[in-house]
């Protein structure tokens, strides 16, 4: 398979002459079919591998690279016949800008691997401690109950007014999202221990968080939920389903629109309160507006399309840095550490996330409504060029090596939720800068490492061993039930 991931560029170019396409559109066809190609190598290295071995971290971040840089190449760029207009600014991007972004992108993609193979992250992960204490089917399901109801608590408040905005912005608003985080608990529960509890639960909270994404209009609300539940599908059975990742599209595109009329037809979040008081009045005009011919699939699915376009930000920061904006030298990227800096200590903070500036900077304009992320090249590109996207996806990549050694090797409920915290920053927030996405995802990895000292001090937990997945394994194969609390063999590694 990997002899004929090759053979995947010359026949996209060669269907491309074909079907029309000239010029430098050939070129970014071109480009766009090797960085899918480069993309893949991961995921087809690992078929290679059993479940329990194989890198899902590094793989996910191939498929984030594909809907970043390869989809868009193709479903934008390549049939236009002039310049396409940049998400979220008032600039087009033309075909030379686009090779220019996404030769820039594949070189970042190319770093990203040979940093995660590099020697680097292994000898890095042997300094890290390793979460070694298992947790227990009951110890599991208390946790993650104490993630939702603290969650939900506090959404609750700031929905009342009750919590200030500039808090939920900091470690405390890492709480609010732990509804969702929480879901991975339990399916761990439901695929390790069979636990008809776990499911008891995670339903509930996969509709409350459905419905509370419907009423806010965050279309991020709807969809976390059933995402982590797949995603922690996919990291404890070492299996990516890229069907999975085209339905996400589908329902991302079917979302979208009323997602929109929520928030600019009947108020959004500005009238949530009044939206949840009268329930089946809101339920009645979204669906009258579903059945309404205002809501398009191709309109979603084009709008879904522009979010996830992270080429055109790339290409136009590629384009005009240094002539539009001088190079940071690094200071985009050390706000990393002013984020961890509370803003009650510090009134006049500058802003963490870049979306504002990118915008204003680089493609301001009065209709211009939104914030554009730069994605994590177009950050590194904006310090020092070409040298800080090597260096930078280098070490994202040799980071991400010594993540998978430390935690994935490690087939407790802990360190799954660690994992889940890890991927769903890079899948869902690759588009931000590098100091919004790596603060965050401290912040958010905080409460587990709090949970497991809490869960240390009050319970006595076994030793985690390695061994002992493969004692779950028999005792499946043999048709016994597995060993509750012990750390049983996923259902990877069963079939």
């Amino acid at each position: 398979m990997l002899a004929m991931l090759p053979i995947i560029v010359v026949m996209a170019v060669v269907f491309g002459i074909l079907l029309g396409v000239r010029g430098d559109r050939i070129t970014i066809l071109a480009l766009a079919a090797v960085t899918f190609v480069v993309a893949c190598v991961p995921l087809v290295v690992d078929l290679a591998r059993p479940g329990e071995r194989r890198h899902v971290f590094i793989s996910l971040l191939g498929l984030i690279f594909m809907i970043h840089y390869a989809v868009p190449a193709l479903v934008f760029y390549v049939p236009a016949t002039g310049g396409v207009p940049a998400p979220a600014m008032s600039t087009e991007v033309w075909p030379p800008d686009a090779i220019r972004g996404q030769l820039v992108a594949l070189v970042g993609l190319v770093s990203l691997l040979l940093g995660y193979a590099s020697p680097a992250g292994r000898v890095a992960s042997t300094f890290l401690p390793k979460p070694k204490y298992d947790w227990s089917a009951d110890v599991t399901l208390m946790v993650a109950c104490v993630f939702i109801g603290t969650s939900w608590l506090l959404n609750a408040a700031a929905l009342a007014g009750l919590v200030p905005p500039w808090v939920g912005t900091g470690f405390v608003g890492v709480f609010a999202h732990y509804y969702f985080y929480a879901n991975a608990l339990l399916v761990v529960l439901i695929l390790r221990d069979r636990s008809a509890a776990a499911l008891l639960v995670l339903v509930p909270n996969l509709l409350l968080a459905v419905s509370y994404g419907v009423f806010t209009s965050r279309k991020s609300q709807m969809l976390v939920g059933p995402m982590i539940v797949l995603l922690t599908y996919m990291l404890w059975t070492g299996r990516v389903r890229l069907r999975w990742f085209a339905a996400g599209a589908a329902v991302i595109a079917l979302v979208y629109p009323m997602s929109q009329f929520v928030r600019y037809e009947l108020g959004g979040q500005t009238r949530t309160l009044e939206l949840l008081t009268d329930p089946a009045k809101t339920i009645d005009a979204i669906g009258d507006f579903i059945s309404s011919d205002k809501t398009s699939f191709a309109q979603g699915l084009e709008a879904t399309g522009a979010r996830l376009d992270g080429l055109g930000v790339t290409s136009v920061i590629v384009r005009d840095t240094p002539s539009v904006s001088d190079f940071q030298n690094g200071r985009t990227i050390w706000l990393f550490f002013v984020a961890f800096i509370p803003r009650g200590l510090w009134p006049g903070k500058p802003d963490i996330t870049l979306g504002g500036w990118i915008t204003a900077v680089y493609g301001p304009g009065p209709q211009i409504k939104s914030a554009t992320g730069p994605t994590q090249i177009g950050d590194f590109y904006l310090n020092y060029g070409w040298w800080s996207v090597i260096g930078g996806m280098a070490i994202l990549g040799a980071i991400l090596r010594a993540a998978y050694e430390t935690l994935f090797r490690q087939r407790t409920p802990m360190a799954l939720l660690l994992q889940i915290v890890i991927v769903y920053h890079l899948v869902v927030r690759f588009e931000g800068g590098v100091g919004a996405l790596w603060s965050s995802m401290i912040f958010a990895l905080t409460p587990v490492i709090m949970a497991q000292l809490a869960v240390r001090l009050f319970f006595n937990l076994p030793v985690y061993s390695e061994n002992d997945g493969e004692r779950g394994s028999s005792g499946a194969a043999a048709g016994l039930p597995a060993d509750r609390g012990s750390g049983s063999a996923p259902l990877g590694s069963r079939s």
